[in-house]
């Protein structure tokens, strides 16, 4: 029978050849990262991460805290009651959905709230500015601000989307299709859900 041939032992590298492969590596790597900057899809979509970054931190504060303050009457009411409270001898509402003269409605989730709003009672409107959306709610006989439903959905989403997106530039500052792809979809979606719902 025929040998085969025998594989020639592997020569590890000497130190400065491992230094100028490990060099060459680092070129390749850098010129791979420009080249990819250099395109108009990563030009477009980095710019759209930005701007959807600086428009979810704008929804962020209009629920905290920035918003026009309109006065309001209540032309409705349905309270859901809650627990009892011994302090005050009768029973928390819970939620209320309000209606208002001008049309439009709004459902409240209220902690601590004794007194049910009455037809014509003076509400103040909280709304962000650029959408006019009802945010939060203010009662004339009450100091405590209430927010609407959707405002605890769109303040915990678009908080989730901006930690999720300022962890994924962290981890690879947006110098990959799927990093940069991931970020815009979850701000996109967080934008989505504060303008449409």
């Amino acid at each position: 029978m025929q040998e085969q041939p025998r594989r020639k032992p592997r020569i590890p590298l000497s130190p400065e050849e491992l230094f100028y492969v490990i060099e060459l590596k680092k070129i390749k790597q850098q010129e791979k990262i420009a080249a990819f900057k250099a395109t108009l899809f990563f030009k477009i979509i980095n710019r759209f991460n930005i701007f959807l970054t600086a428009f979810i931190t704008y929804c962020i504060l209009s629920i905290l805290i920035l918003c026009s303050w309109e006065k309001g009457f209540v032309s409705s009411a349905i309270c859901t009651y809650g627990s009892f409270s011994p302090e005050v001898k009768q029973r928390t509402i819970a939620e209320v959905q309000l209606n208002f003269t001008n049309g439009k409605r709004i459902h409240l989730i209220t902690s601590d709230f004794f007194t049910a709003p009455r037809v014509n009672d003076v509400v103040f409107i909280g709304k962000d500015f650029l959408f006019n959306k009802i945010v939060k709610v203010k009662f004339a006989n009450n100091d405590t601000i209430f927010w609407s439903n959707n405002s605890y959905a769109s303040l915990t989403l678009c908080a989730f989307a901006l930690i999720i997106g300022f962890f994924v530039y962290n981890v690879n500052k947006h110098l990959t299709i799927n990093g940069l792809l991931t970020s815009f979809g979850l701000f996109v979606l967080a934008s989505l859900y504060f303008i449409l719902v």
